[in-house]
């Protein structure tokens, strides 16, 4: 429904919106395109409030942003509850933060919200592991790959699980797909033979 403008000032202030208070300022024009279309949809509205554009979501209106914003509590901690700690990572399953938008203008929310789920995610991992939850390291690793195809972290961790759940053929069918990409990508070998891949290399 948007062209490619209204559609990166329509993010733009959603992400705001999430995370601050909207927007100062932005082309009135554009607004009002935005406001019309946004008209069409039900849940969702555009407010201008002591000088901040913003856009107020209802329940008829989901967001999966806002949902992992208010998971986290505004990305400051993990969930507590095993509930939302499944639907976080739902979500996160779904690959990076604005994987198709490549401007500028959203380098830091793109930066800022990865950094912290790699962050979380790391801990989370090394606690899944340790503490024999199999399926829960292996989703955790997937979610890791999703974003970072070459993450160490994300291949030691599951080779080492699907060892200990004797599946060996998983476990070097991920190693040889992990080391062809990585050897496409960095123009080297990686190092580390699959017979010396061990969490305790994993650095925090």
């Amino acid at each position: 429904m948007f062209s490619p403008k209204i559609r990166y000032i329509f993010i733009y202030i959603l992400i705001s919106s999430i995370t601050k208070d909207g927007v100062l300022s932005s082309d009135m024009v554009i607004m009002n395109h935005l406001r019309k279309t946004l008209q069409e949809l039900e849940g969702i509205e555009l407010t201008h409030q002591k000088g901040y554009f913003k856009l107020i979501l209802s329940d008829e209106c989901y967001c999966d942003y806002q949902r992992f914003f208010s998971l986290t509590e505004g990305m400051k901690r993990a969930p507590q509850a095993e509930s939302e700690t499944a639907e976080l990572h739902s979500i996160l399953a779904k690959g990076k933060f604005l994987n198709t938008i490549e401007d500028s203008l959203f380098d830091y929310p793109k930066q800022q919200t990865e950094s912290f789920t790699i962050s979380l995610l790391s801990e989370q991992i090394h606690s899944f592991y340790k503490n024999g939850r199999n399926s829960a390291t292996i989703r955790i690793c997937n979610i890791l790959f999703a974003i970072d195809p070459l993450s160490d972290m994300a291949m030691t961790y599951a080779v080492c699980t699907y060892r200990r759940q004797s599946r060996s053929d998983k476990a070097i069918q991920l190693y040889g797909t992990f080391t062809k990409e990585y050897r496409k990508v960095m123009d080297e070998d990686y190092l580390i033979a699959f017979d010396k891949v061990n969490t305790e290399n994993i650095r925090f």
